[in-house]
């Protein structure tokens, strides 16, 4: 639903509409303010005329454009800007609220950050036959005269409709507000009052209620010229009584004598604090403070309509502060001048029956679970459980998607969510409590409304080892509930007999924009399913790199790898400088997620104001089978650049390169790569296409001809001086890789590199693996034309149907195709 309270007080808002043409073209626009802020403004169409203009009905289109809203990636793309004349489709890079657009100054999407001007968002409101889209500026950007243009296309039903979309930023009136002649509130000359009563049972979340008065005089009776005149101005004339937090001997805990047009809460509005009398009784009334866990309640995000004359706000809790037949008030006036409108918030609790949460309903069935959960000092680390929600939903009676999920307050009634994504903080006991001091664990699901995997967490310092807990979640549909026990137990950290044995390693680079405003990058593959064969489970655990000891030095074994997730969506880590795992905190520069939200993507993120155009960032993510103690290593490349760089990667290979003092040869078909570039293979291999590239520091470096090859470092980094070294040659048929380096290596030599060949912006990658001549000897070999059961990887994760010369993964085993 719409509410008032997104046309933002600081804007004025025309909505223009134009009826359907036989292209399906509808022209809408908005008139704001500049401003400081991400407020939008919305042009509004009939839902049920643009359903008719793409051959449907609301209902329909209403279901459709809810599914598209409110999924975390949608399904079906529905929402394309249009520049010059080419469709743009919806990407999570540009994306707005509600998968809508961040757009440049001539309505092109683009990632939010600097060049944005303004955003396009979506939104539905079936119930009123609506389909709009919210429009806002970027902060501090557009100035009085500016404008922005969008063209945005809706696709549905195989038929399309374009809405034209103008945001016309205008000058803020100046307006003469008389100083109020006093703020004093014994003083003030009240010449109209409204009242307002909310009732509402206890909550443990922050949940709202929407709260509106019809304050039909007030412009009358304030001498205010308009109602928009005071839409405008409201922030600045809305005051409420105040809390003095003093000491008591200087009247700490009773009401100040003036008041503050000062926001706690969201602006304009304010946190209440109960109001005590001279003896230290509370009163019921409570006034403006700031935000503590001694709060009662909140009413905030004041907007003021001038059609309808209503006064709306927010009102809702401090979580678990307030109990059965509790009843509290606030009194707030707003002034302008010698005159002084009071309004007065009532908030009566109401009493629950005990155990009123199922009553009524009916048990269809209930699972429990052990879940360990290793203790974490400081860090709201989690664990992941995976509730078969397709039995549970056929228990319910019901499609996955149509059921929630519920925990239990102390009354034993339904709790309001406390954690992400409609989740729950606990107590000791196990019951729904707000986060803070009584909260200890807290399970939530990672992705919303998708209760397949959970995360269970826990609050940092607070849990030991061998505590355990216990809550039931309820999964509901209709009159039907699921029971699901959670038995949680802290463990310690887990010691493995034996160390990690890495089988494959992978290079991947993700490049993002400089960005302070915690952005995800666009996500890479990684390759689930070549993680799975590697390791033969699916069931793997991340692991990152574990801080420096207090003297400088790697942990030894397997202390070097952790696994407590400090990055949301987990597992994810806060890492510093040097890649590893510092905890969201002053060290940290760059966070990671490795598959969140149940996706098959790595991800990576700035902290905000710490990274710059240049920098390249490097971490080690570890895909471990804690059963076989395997992995899989990435080594993540992170680049901070001034544009991207878009390229198409267009396949990879690995090769196995032996090094020593005397020159080794390596027969390569480079075909397929010629292939995929779209060239041939003497295109490649002629002195003057400067195709080849090295990788060094995260970069691809210097291009090079074939013939003369590129030189590694003994880390594996390209380096135009480096002592690995190889070239191409070609005799007869046969295309050689002649490889070597300039000092003897040790029997157990094997490092990593990468070089790529580079055409327009088109990439075939090689992972190398440069080792001695004793374990190029010792790896398993079959022949090109040998078929298995088993599905067959290239170390990059890509499943190959039939294998080339290079090394390749098997059941979880190496081998070399020559």
């Amino acid at each position: 639903m719409i509410t008032t309270h997104l046309r933002n007080l600081l804007t004025a808002v025309v909505c223009l509409f134009a009826g359907v043409t036989a292209q399906a073209q509808f022209t809408g626009g908005v008139e704001q303010y500049p401003t400081t802020g991400w407020e939008g403004s919305p042009a509004a169409f009939k839902l049920s005329e643009v359903a008719t203009a793409l051959g449907t009905d609301a209902v329909t289109l209403g279901e459709a454009l809810d599914a598209y809203i409110s999924a975390d990636t949608p399904e079906q793309l529905l929402f394309y800007a249009v520049v010059d004349g080419a469709d743009v489709a919806w990407t999570a890079e540009t994306e707005a609220a509600n998968h809508g657009f961040w757009l440049d100054a001539n309505g092109a999407p683009l990632a939010y950050g600097d060049g944005c001007y303004f955003y396009v968002s979506p939104y539905v409101d079936a119930d009123n036959d609506e389909l709009g889209f919210n429009l806002g500026q970027m902060p501090n950007v557009m100035q009085a005269g500016d404008k922005g243009e969008a063209t945005i296309k809706l696709k549905f039903n195989d038929k399309e409709a374009t809405f034209a979309l103008t945001l016309n930023v205008i000058d803020k009136p100046v307006y003469d507000i008389p100083e109020p002649t006093t703020l004093i509130e014994k003083e003030l000359n009240i010449v109209g009052s409204a009242e307002a009563t909310v009732e509402q049972y206890p909550r443990t979340g922050y949940d709202s209620d929407p709260v509106t008065l019809v304050l039909s005089d007030i412009v009358e009776k304030l001498g205010i010229q308009s109602g928009e005149i005071l839409a405008a101005v409201l922030p600045d004339i809305l005051y409420c009584t105040e809390y003095n937090d003093g000491d008591v001997e200087d009247g700490g805990g009773l009401k100040k004598d003036s008041l503050t047009n000062e926001s706690s809460a969201d602006e304009p509005g304010f946190w209440l604090h109960a109001i005590q009398n001279e003896e230290g009784e509370e009163t019921g009334e409570c006034s403006r403070a700031g935000y503590s866990s001694s709060d009662k309640f909140f009413v905030e995000a004041f907007d003021f309509n001038p059609e309808t004359m209503e006064l709306s706000c927010n009102l809702g809790q401090y979580p678990g502060n307030l109990k059965d037949n509790e009843k509290w008030y606030a009194n707030l006036y707003i002034v302008y001048g010698d005159k002084a409108y009071s309004l007065r918030y009532n908030l009566n609790i109401l009493e629950r029956e005990e155990g009123s949460g199922t009553t009524g309903m009916t048990k269809v069935g209930e699972t429990s679970i052990d879940v360990k959960l290793v203790v974490d000092a400081s860090n709201y680390s989690t664990t992941t459980i995976h509730p078969d929600v397709d039995a549970i939903a056929e228990a319910l009676g019901c499609e996955v998607g149509a059921m929630s999920m519920q925990a239990l307050d102390d009354t034993e009634n339904w709790a309001s969510p406390t954690a992400g994504n409609q989740g729950f903080w606990f107590n000791e006991a196990g019951i729904v409590v707000a986060w803070g001091t009584a909260s200890y664990f807290f399970i939530e699901n990672p992705t919303s409304m998708d209760y397949s995997t959970l995360n269970v967490g826990q609050y940092p310092g607070r849990l030991n080892i061998g505590d355990q807990f216990s809550t039931t979640l309820y999964f509901i549909n209709a009159e039907n509930y699921y029971e699901y026990k959670v038995n949680l137990e802290i463990v310690e950290p887990q010691e493995f007999d034996g160390q990690f044995k890495e089988v494959a390693r992978r290079t991947l680079t993700i490049q993002q924009l400089v960005d302070n405003a915690y952005v995800w990058s666009e996500g890479v593959e990684f390759g689930v399913d070549f993680v799975n064969e590697t390791l033969g489970t699916s069931d793997w655990v991340v692991y990152g790199m574990a801080l420096l000891d207090e003297n400088g030095n790697e942990p030894e074994g397997n202390a070097k790898y952790v696994k407590n997730y400090t990055c949301t969506p987990y597992p994810g880590f806060w890492l510093n400088a040097e890649g590893r795992n510092s905890g969201w905190n002053d060290n940290a520069v760059f966070g990671i997620t490795v598959g969140g939200n149940n996706s098959s993507e790595i991800a990576m993120i700035q902290y905000p104001n710490r990274c710059s155009i240049g920098d390249v960032l490097k971490t080690q993510i570890y895909l471990v089978n804690e059963e076989t103690l395997e992995m899989v290593t990435y080594q993540m490349i992170y680049q901070i650049v001034e544009s991207i760089e878009e390229i198409d990667e267009v396949g990879s290979e690995n090769l196995v390169l032996p090094v020593s003092i005397s020159d080794s040869k390596t027969v390569i078909d480079l075909a397929p790569a010629a292939e995929a570039l779209g060239v041939t293979v003497d295109d490649l291999l002629d002195k003057n296409n400067y195709y080849l590239r090295g990788l060094g520091g995260g970069i691809y470096g210097e291009r090079a001809n074939a013939d003369a090859g590129l030189s590694f470092n003994y880390d594996g980094e390209f380096d135009a001086a480096g002592d690995i070294y190889f070239w191409f040659e070609k005799h007869g048929s046969d295309i050689e890789i002649i490889s070597a380096c300039n000092d003897q290596v040790d029997e157990d030599f094997k490092v990593n590199a990468q070089f790529c060949f580079q055409v327009d912006t088109k990439q075939y990658v090689y992972y190398v693996q440069f080792v001695s001549p004793e374990i190029a000897e010792g790896i398993e070999t079959i022949g090109a034309e040998t078929k298995a059961d088993a599905r067959i990887f290239d170390l990059s994760g890509r499943q190959v149907q039939k294998p080339v010369r290079g090394l390749y993964i098997q059941s979880g085993k190496k081998f070399v195709v020559k």
